[in-house]
């Protein structure tokens, strides 16, 4: 098998073989018994750091020098990436998801909507607590029967379960749609084609670019809104401010195990959604163990 030297990420006019001549197929490297390794380096500097880059570009504290170190790279190659200006602009309109209002971090979310059995009207599942009506969120908002019309706390948590599954099931069907469209008004392109020279508008004439009409981040964000609705955890947070909500007889612990087991469901899915997280894990078996080999792009 042929050996190469490591190089640095960028292409120099002195480096012995350029990448096109360093590049091996898979099983040629595993073949190698270990004379060919991939090359860290380069995977980290042209694929891992530049997505983490500008996903912690809003994050005060943070740049691209700071990163490239802790993924283990020379910082002082990266120390000019960002510019000072365009960070000082996104830092003073940033505001995290986690500290914005409900209102706002949830706008554009469709309701998880639940049909009365009793009444059969159907309405938006108000959360854990309807603080218009001040009653707890198991109660029709229109007759006001408890679990929905269903006949027990298991019939309704079975109801609320089904109905949130198929949502959840139209939500992804949706995203994996690939629909896109033109972000300009006056253009009303909807397309699931992408032009090979980037998401400009397909249409002739347009300046317009193509976004998607439901992206990761929209799905990731009705999620957590779903998650949102059976979180008693902040209801008891809002109860600290407010005055707290009173449940008739015993049905407090019935109404509690109702949202607990639904929180747990909806809090499986957003785990599984995996938006924004790389575990550890993945890095180790990509990159565990290569630093003292000679290093190759495979």
């Amino acid at each position: 098998e042929k050996k190469t030297e490591a190089v640095q990420p960028s292409i120099q006019a002195s480096d012995p073989l350029p990448y096109a001549e360093r590049a091996y197929h898979p099983n040629e490297v595993a073949r190698s018994q270990g004379k060919l390794v991939v090359d860290v380096e380069w995977y980290l500097t042209q694929q891992i750091l530049p997505p983490i880059d500008r996903l912690c570009e809003p994050i005060d504290g943070t740049s691209t020098a700071e990163l490239a170190e802790r993924l283990g790279l020379d910082r002082s190659k990266f120390h000019h990436r960002r510019t000072e200006g365009d960070s000082s602009r996104d830092l003073c309109a940033y505001v995290p998801m986690c500290q914005m209002e409900d209102s706002d971090r949830f706008k554009g979310t469709r309701n998880l909507d639940i049909t009365c059995t009793k009444c059969a009207v159907k309405s938006a599942f108000p959360g854990v607590v309807n603080w218009e009506k001040n009653q707890s969120g198991l109660l029709c908002p229109n007759c006001g029967v408890e679990y929905w019309g269903a006949g027990n706390a298991a019939s309704c948590f079975a109801r609320l379960s089904n109905v949130y599954c198929l949502q959840v099931r139209e939500d992804k069907k949706r995203y994996y749609k690939g629909t896109l469209k033109c972000d300009d008004s006056s253009c009303k392109t909807e397309t699931q084609q992408q032009s090979i020279i980037g998401n400009i508008c397909l249409s002739r004439g347009c300046q317009g670019r193509l976004q998607p009409e439901f992206s990761e981040k929209d799905l990731y964000t009705q999620l957590k809104f779903y998650q949102s609705l059976f979180d008693v955890t902040r209801k008891r947070t809002r109860d600290s401010t407010e005055s707290p909500l009173q449940f008739p007889g015993d049905k407090e612990h019935s109404y509690e195990k109702v949202m607990d087991l639904m929180s747990q469901l909806t809090s499986r899915e957003v785990e599984n959604s995996k938006y924004n997280w790389v575990p550890f894990k993945f890095f180790e078996a990509a990159f565990g163990g290569a630093k003292d080999k000679k290093s190759v792009i495979g």
